[in-house]
């Protein structure tokens, strides 16, 4: 699925949108820059 550029702008960098990041061990957790949201942290 490809996203527009202005969504792809707010998207939050360390997940990549998805919420979650996938630990090296296996598994995911809750994007810790993002808490969940998958879009940019608003300053």
């Amino acid at each position: 699925m490809l996203r527009s550029t202005k969504s792809r702008k707010d998207t939050c960098k360390y997940c990549e949108g998805n919420g979650y990041v996938t630990l090296l061990l296996g598994g995911s957790e809750t994007c810790y820059a993002c808490k969940g949201s998958g879009n940019k942290k608003s300053r």
